[in-house]
Formats: structure tokens, sequence, C-alpha cells
């Protein structure tokens, strides 16, 4: 009977043995992995460090790959005026851009017309009676006085390059004035991040059903002596503009802000933001900087946008509409939120806003960044972050300003992929940008 008693004991001493263990092991991963209400899984492949590989050159610009197979991302090298960087463009990514055109307008007709609630009525009527291109012209006309001249020339050099009308190239660059994304931002410095430096991410959430996950590019600006800094965007064949970017001296991400008291876009006159945004890379070191360019602009949207600056040390972000510019640090709620949603905690030299329409009440991102608070790094950022959020299903970009490096993942590039997977369950690729900003000129 003692000898039964025993048994008993023991099996219940290990039963309770093993519950704590798996509590344990439980509680740990909640910190470190999959937070507060997030529906992801980890992601632990180590970012691909090898360099892009020349496929092709031209007068004023060079064609690279770069990646492993089956996940590889174009590299395009661009130099001299706006116009010859147009044309290196054009010439480059001829078949791409063609290719991409024909797919693509049939897809922005159906978002347009899907968040046709935060458009203007004349637009949506435009679009619904006469067709997308319509609605784009209509856009490039409101906004032609306002575009500084060197994306003009840029884009008619585009036109040139791979055989197309200017009109063409210029409506279709004028997409991001039209569509919705949710997104997410993150600058972290400080006693946010284990080394101290900058980190700053942009994960794009728009969905893998667009054509644009097709042919992902990282154009690479040389700008000539004089006009600013060399400057890299992560985009698409033909378009010209930045919802993505890393400059010398600083870098910017976006995200529609849904909730502005005025609809996304009012159909108003001003400067394209994704022009605006592109400027910031190449004209500006400081947030001081960006910030006045903001200010001064006829602004059109209203999104989100993040800026970090390396002379700064610092990230921000700004609510951004065509009434109102605000500017919030890691200690200043949200200005235009009153309270401050609870699921959305103040944490030092840290700012952000998740995927969600905002004010978010969702809690994982903010948990999963609490988790990581202080040690901050691209890899926890890959690792222990996007993928248990799931932010950043179409592209993600992660800059890290102390090592001068930026790592880009994206959606599957096979239009034929089953399953099509997502940016954040894929291997980055890990740019050394010192050695992109230095390469020479074909």
């Amino acid at each position: 009977m003692l000898h039964v008693t025993w048994i008993a004991s023991v099996v219940v001493a290990v039963t309770m043995a093993m519950a704590m263990a798996s509590a344990t092991a439980m509680a740990m991963e909640n910190e470190l992995g999959q937070g507060v209400q997030c529906s992801g899984k980890a992601n632990t492949a180590a970012p691909y460090t090898a360099p892009p590989q020349l496929v092709a050159s031209t007068t004023n610009g060079k064609k690279f790959v770069v990646g492993p197979t089956g996940n590889q991302i174009t590299v395009v090298h661009l130099y001299g005026t706006p116009y010859e960087m147009g044309v290196a463009a054009g010439t480059l990514l001829k078949q791409e851009i063609i290719n991409l055109y024909d797919e693509f307008l049939p897809w922005v007709e159906e978002q347009a017309l899907a968040y046709a609630k935060h458009l203007p009525r004349s637009l949506v009527d435009i679009i619904t009676d006469i067709g997308i291109e319509a609605g784009l012209e209509m856009e490039v006309l409101l906004t032609e006085k306002y575009t500084p001249k060197h994306f003009v020339e840029e884009m008619k050099g585009i036109a040139d390059g791979a055989g197309l009308t200017y009109n063409k190239v210029h409506r279709y660059s004028m997409f991001p004035e039209l569509i919705k994304a949710a997104c997410t931002i993150i600058a972290g410095w400080g006693n946010a991040t284990k080394d101290g430096s900058l980190t700053q991410v942009r994960a794009l959430d728009w969905g893998v059903d667009n054509p644009m996950r097709y042919a992902p590019i990282t154009f690479v600006y040389h700008p000539e002596a004089g006009q600013g800094n060399a400057f890299m965007t992560q985009g698409f064949p033909g378009f010209v503009g930045a919802i993505t970017g890393y400059s010398t001296e600083t870098a910017i991400c976006e995200k529609v802000w849904i909730h502005s008291n005025e609809t996304i876009l009012q159909g108003r006159p001003g400067y394209p933001w994704h022009f605006l945004l592109r400027d910031i890379l190449q004209f500006d070191s400081t947030i001081a900087e960006a910030t006045a360019r903001m200010q001064a602009a006829k602004r059109t949207a209203s999104i989100f946008v993040g800026v970090g600056s390396r002379v700064d040390g610092q990230g921000r972000i700004f609510e951004y509409s065509y009434d109102q510019l605000n500017e919030f640090d890691w200690n200043t709620p949200f200005p235009g939120y009153a309270p401050t949603p609870a699921e959305h905690p103040a944490m030092t030299d840290l700012v952000y806003v998740d995927k969600h329409s905002q004010p978010s009440s969702h809690p994982c991102t903010a948990s999963l960044l609490d988790a990581i608070h202080g040690d901050i790094t691209p890899e926890a950022i890959e690792q222990d972050f996007v993928s248990w959020v799931e932010t950043g299903d179409m592209m993600i970009a992660v800059y890290d300003f102390g090592t001068n490096s930026v790592d880009v993942s994206v959606a599957s590039q096979d239009p034929e992929a089953n399953p099509i997977l997502k940016a954040y369950e894929r291997q980055f690729i890990r740019y050394d940008m010192a050695a992109l900003f230095a390469e020479p000129r074909p």
C-alpha cells in the first residue's frame, strides 16, 4: 500500500512539475514571441547577406539581382540628371514596366472603388463612368502645378526609355493618391534599441492579390554633385516617388490616416505626398528640415509619416493632412486622440503606429514592442515582431542606422505561387548601404 502511495505521489509531483514547466515555457513564449492577441508565428530565418549580382547595364544605369533562388529582388542603380536616370530606368526595366502596366489598371480601379467612401464623389463618378485612367488623369491635373520639375524630367525619361507616352507614366505614378494601405511604422533609438542607434521599420500591408508583388525593385539613386543625398527606394517598375526609402541622411515610412476628419483624399490640388517623401530622402538631413518641408507643402492626402534622421539619431511620426501637421515623439500622446488608448502606451525612445485603423485598441503590437524594448535590433523585429503581428504582407523594410544597413522582405514574386508567402513569412535580404551608395557609375 505504501508502495502504491509512493508511486501516486511521484506521478502527482511529476505531473505538477511538467505543468509548471509548460506554464513557464508558455509565459516565456508570450513574453518573447506571440504577445497579447497576436495570431502569427515565429520567423527564424537569418537575413540573406550575399551581395547583388550584375545582370545588365546601360548608359547611366546598372541592373543587379539579389537573393536566394525563388526569392530575388531586382536592384537598379541610376546616375546623372533626372532625365538621364529616367531613361536608364526605362531601358533596364522596359519589359517589367510594360507587364506591370497591363496588370495594374484593373487592379487599381478595383482598389479605388472598394474605398469609394473615402474619395470625392466627383472622382468616383469619373472612375465609374469613364475608367481608372481618367481618374488618374484627374489627379495629374490637380497636382502637376505643384510637382517639382525633377520628377517631370524623370518620368519623361522613363517614357522615352521604355517606349511609352509620358502621360501613361505620369498617370501610373499617381496611384498612391487613390488607394488605401494598412501599414505599421516604428522608430526606436536610445533606450529602446540594443546599441542605442536608430532602428526604423516600415511594414506595408497592401494584400498579396495585387500585381505589384511580381516585380519588386530596389532603386538606388546617385544624384549629381550638389543635387542632394544618395538614396534608395523600395518600389515598382516605372513608379516615381517613395513610399519606402532610406538615404545617407534620412529614412521615411507612410501609413494612410483613415480616421482623419476629412476623407483620405479630397481630390485637392497640391504636392503629391509620395513625391514629397522622396524629396525628404534626397534633400533633407534632419527632422527639423523634413518638418519644415511638410509644413510648407500644399498637402493632399491624409497619412501618417515616419521620419528618421542620422544627424538627430531619432525618429518622429507625423499626422499629415490637408489642414494639419501634428508631430509626436515618444512621450507625446497622439495629438489627434483624446485620451490616448491604453493599448498604445508610451515607451521611452520609441514611436509607433500599428496596422489597424487609428486610434487602435488592438494590444498585439504594443505587447511585443514592450517585450523587446531595450533590445530592439533588426533581427528582433524580423523574428520576434513582424511575423507574430502579421504585419507587412506585401513588403517590409528595416533601416539600421547604426550599421548603415537595410533589410528588405517581399511577398512571393511568382504570379503562379501557391501558396503566396507574405513578406513577414520570408527570408529578409540585407543591403550594405555603404556599398550600394558607393557603386561606381557604368
